[in-house]
């Protein structure tokens, strides 16, 4: 194959010049357990407080908490889990569940014993604590700073078993005179958004006194709203706080299930409350078979004049007339039949029958989504069996309907997602046909507006937008001189959409993005304008909006409004301000770093963000009343790091692919690096990584064995390329890629040409598998879990969801456009397994037996035919993993080997004995001991 002569062009580099002088060890995978780092962060709503748990990989762990503007700071033992902290709404206290230490965990899953949690309540005005044991749950009283609820486990030998009362206790413990309230046998609890009314569900032994119930926080006093021999479940209370609802569910000697009832509660007055109890049964509002389904929690609309809700099958029980003149009949005893187990697989089956399997819980508890309308008392089904999926719109007026029981049979073979869509009228009922033979994308996905009467769409390259009261569609982006087919998607979809990021809050505009600049559209296309001024000149574009007000609907242009920033052609990132009534984003910073987890605190004026880049784990800072420009830092991550050698710096290279493409890759310095000298390289790959130029990788035990920051610590540099896909090519097109990319990197004078290996796992590995079938640019190869015969893979089932591969291969990473029936050579000319008598470069394969995404047969396949032709493979199985390795013991063997197996190829170090020799299986036991950590 090929490959045409590529150039560098070095458009960033960082190097760390005092690398020279260190003599530090390099980090061993055997230094993971201890590698210490943080976790979860969590800010108080007033923004004084901010939280974050960190400790080793294994062990325990300590909750830190400390003020944003001074430092003043407090630690806690949180037990082995990394839960999260919760403020009061007045920010005066917290609450964390403590865990079980780890030891104590790890004895107790040896003994087969529960563990429970604690509870502590931290006063943060004094610094005094209470701790609660075996706890369940818990809640502050939302806007109401006066309570905290928290609920038990059940007691030691309490039944266990699905039908059992499910309620424990509940205290109610008054923050402030730390008085406490015990609630009995209380399954569910909830607060409303004021914290002034507390609903209960009581589900008691016999089901004696269920029911629910509510409770006046101010004056104490309850009120039981329902009893009956009931199971209830399913609080959910409004948005404003003003009204709930719930299902009861009864036995019913008329029916096989039990016969669950929607309950409403609205106009709260304690006993007075106005109730609302509906199951459709007694008036046969609902379809004939239909009931209520107890899988689906119904809600309010807004102006409380209806309950949403989801009916299923409700099966009645055969009923005999009674002969009064006959005597009763004996039945003979049934012989008990040894029946067969099979399953039956029939060519029109609209989805497999392991899919079916996989989704049979799911299935039998799908509902249609309906409604009932308080004032005329009716009951209208929204969705059925061909319109099955229904989005309830804003303000309940209208809803969008789905409809792909034309499409489905074609969708699950082939991957293309069409449907045709529905307009649905809340009150009538009456549907609409909007579009047929829609694509549904995923960016520009259907977002209706926040009044609910508008949606906007994405069809062939275009974004309009449909008024639901006139019917009128405008054309929002075909007069805008940009594209808004998205130019980074290669797969075989048709005009793919860039991001639509919605509506404003007015309902007036939508926010668009083409591949690079964001506009702002009125709602009848008939005016754009550019949020940015032309950033496709500088290839900088719009990464994301940052959703700072949690309670909007919409983007509220009227406040400041912030933006995730990124360049395609640096890699740096930012964030841009839309300052409150202006017309253009501001750049506020730009920079070689990842700026993530961008936040406001909720009652307050403080922003917080997380800033990292490829040597610096994600770190805090706080930016006092949201000035960006005088951020303060809260924390340090990773305090073990200074002790190991870390990788020097890291250049973007670019280059041109075998098709002319101008590509780049991420080339990460090792450790200690010396200008002029040549290191040995670990090429991995997998799509488009250049985006993680200045992404951080956390020391870990990795699922597929790789770890780049291990590697570079260990003397290794690491390249990192983009691919640029051509369908019917896949891989193909890695080669066309990486060779070249490969060989940019070498002309750096960084990377040793005689020692460069390769690495990818899944999709990577499959390209992994075919590159050493077409270059023996590489000195060593390792290949997690890869597809390796196209033929055959293409048929086989993905057990992860049931499903073919046969729709991955046309619509997703396969880039396939058809069967290979009628693309037979595009099917075998991407087949590493066709060209496997090729292969001169020695190959480290990892395989798991229980894999779900890429069948186990294709490493058996690849792995005996390289055996076959007497060439140097190694397969690693672990039994009962997936496509990733999953248990800790697991992924430090892999991560050792892999690393063993590198430094013996690429350094001249001793070959393992399990590569040069290999290990019987006799002997496997002893192999492993010594080799555990």
């Amino acid at each position: 194959m090929k490959v045409l002569k590529s150039f560098i062009w070095i458009v960033g580099i960082f190097i760390n010049f005092s690398a020279w002088a260190q003599t530090k060890p390099a980090i061993q995978f055997q230094d993971i357990a201890k590698w210490t780092f943080n976790r979860g962060t969590t800010i108080s709503p007033n923004g004084d407080w901010f939280a974050w748990s960190h400790g080793p990989t294994e062990g325990d762990l300590k909750l830190t908490l400390r003020k944003s503007l001074d430092t003043n700071q407090y630690h806690f033992d949180i037990g082995a889990t990394a839960n999260s902290p919760v403020f009061s709404k007045d920010s005066r206290f917290m609450a964390i569940k403590q865990s079980a230490k780890d030891a104590e965990a790890k004895a107790a899953r040896k003994a087969n014993k529960p563990v429970y949690d604690k509870l502590m309540l931290l006063d943060l005005n004094n610094q005094k604590k209470i701790t609660y044991e075996r706890v369940r749950n818990f809640s502050f009283s939302n806007d109401n700073t006066n309570w905290i609820a928290i609920q038990f486990m059940p007691v030691e030998g309490a039944p266990r078993d699905p039908n059992a009362a499910k309620g424990t206790d509940l205290v109610l413990y008054n923050l402030h005179t730390q008085k406490s309230y015990n609630l009995g046998n209380v399954s569910e609890f909830a607060f409303n958004k004021s914290g002034d009314i507390l609903a209960y569900i009581i589900d008691a032994n016999g089901q004696n006194g269920n029911g629910i119930f509510i409770r006046d926080m101010k004056t104490g006093l309850i009120s039981a709203l329902d009893n009956d021999k009931a199971a209830y479940k399913g609080i959910r209370w409004n948005e404003v706080g003003n009204a709930f609802s719930l299902m009861k569910s009864n036995k019913n000697e008329q029916y096989k299930q039990d016969v669950t009832s929607v309950i409403g509660i609205r106009k709260l007055n304690g006993d007075a409350s106005e109730k609302i109890v509906f199951s459709g049964i007694e008036d046969n509002s609902l379809p004939n078979g239909m009931g209520i389904s107890a899988n689906a929690t119904p809600y309010w609309s807004d102006d409380l004049n209806s309950l949403y809700f989801g009916i299923a099958a409700l099966e009645k029980k055969e009923t005999k007339k009674a002969d009064s003149t006959a005597k009763p009949k004996i039945e003979p005893k049934k012989e008990e039949i040894e029946k067969p187990d099979l399953i039956i697989w029939n060519w029109q089956d609209k989805s497999l029958q392991s899919q079916q399997q996989l989704q049979e819980a799911r299935d039998k508890a799908f509902n249609y989504t309906g409604v009932y309308h308080l004032t005329t008392k009716k009951f209208i089904q929204l969705a059925d069996s061909s319109m099955r999926s229904v989005m309830v719109g804003p303000k309940q007026l209208y809803a969008i309907g789905y409809d792909n029981s034309k499409y489905e049979f074609e969708s699950n073979l082939n991957g293309q997602n069409y449907t045709d869509v529905y307009v649905v009228d809340l009150k009538s009922g009456q549907k609409t046909l909007l579009l047929e033979n829609f694509y549904q994308s995923g960016a520009g996905g259907m977002s209706v507006s926040p009044d609910g009467k508008k949606l906007v769409y994405y069809k062939g390259g275009v974004f309009y937008s449909y008024n639901m009261e006139t019917k009128a569609t405008s054309n929002l982006t075909g007069q805008i001189k940009a594209s808004f087919i998205n130019a980074m998607s290669d797969s075989n979809i048709d005009k793919p959409a860039t991001p639509n990021f919605g509506w404003t809050s007015d309902s007036k505009f939508v926010l668009i993005k083409d591949n690079y600049d964001l506009w702002k559209i009125t709602a009848d296309g008939k005016s754009a304008t550019a949020l940015t001024d032309n950033w496709k000149n500088q290839q900088l574009n719009v990464a994301g909006i940052v959703r700072l007000y949690n309670e909007d609907k919409g983007t509220d242009l009227s406040k400041d409004q912030y933006f995730r920033l990124f360049s395609n052609k640096t890699k740096q990132a930012g964030i841009g301000k839309l300052a409150a009534g202006k017309s253009k984003i501001d750049i506020l910073m730009l920079d070689d770093h990842a700026y993530t987890d961008f936040r406001k605190a909720e009652n307050g004026n403080h922003f917080f963000l997380a800033k990292s880049n490829f040597e610096t784990a994600p770190t805090y800072y706080v930016a006092p009343n949201g000035n960006l420009t005088a951020t303060k830092q809260l924390n340090t991550n990773t305090p073990l790091q200074s002790k190991y050698a870390w990788s020097s710096g890291v250049k973007l290279i670019e280059y041109v692919s075998a098709k002319g493409d101008t590509l780049q890759a991420a080339l990460f310095l090792p450790a200690n690096y010396q200008p002029g000298k040549a290191y040995p390289t670990i090429t991995y790959i997998y799509e488009r990584l250049t985006q993680d130029l200045n992404a951080y990788t956390m020391p870990a035990y990795p699922s597929g064995g790789f770890n780049k920051a291990i590697y570079t610590s260990n003397g290794y540099a690491v390249l990192m390329p983009d691919i640029k896909y051509t369908l019917n090519d896949p891989g193909v097109s890695a080669v066309d890629c990486v060779v070249p990319a490969v060989q940019a990197a070498i002309a750096t004078g960084i990377v040793d040409a005689k020692n460069v290996a390769i690495h990818g796992h899944s999709w990577g590995g499959y390209q992994t598998s075919f590159l050493i079938t077409q270059t023996n640019i590489f000195k060593a190869a390792a290949a997690g879990a890869p597809l390796t015969n196209m033929i055959s893979m293409y048929s086989l089932i993905y057990w992860n969801s049931g499903s073919t591969n046969q729709s991955i291969f046309e619509s997703s990473q396969g880039r396939l456009t058809t069967g290979y029936w009628d693309n037979w050579e595009a099917y075998t000319r991407n087949s590493p397994i066709f060209y496997i008598k090729n292969v001169k470069t020695p190959l480290l394969l990892l395989h798991n037996d229980k894999d779900g995404a890429v069948d186990y047969t294709q490493g058996i396949e690849y792995y005996n035919g390289l055996r076959r032709l007497k060439k140097p493979v190694v397969m690693i199985t672990y039994k009962g993993e997936n496509h990733g390795i999953a248990k800790t013991p697991n992924r430090k063997d892999y991560a050792v080997r892999m690393l063993e197996y590198f430094d013996h190829h690429l350094k001249g170090k001793p070959a393992p004995e399990w590569w040069s020799t290999g290990i019987k299986k006799v002997d496997l036991s002893a192999h492993i001991d010594a080799r555990a950590f």
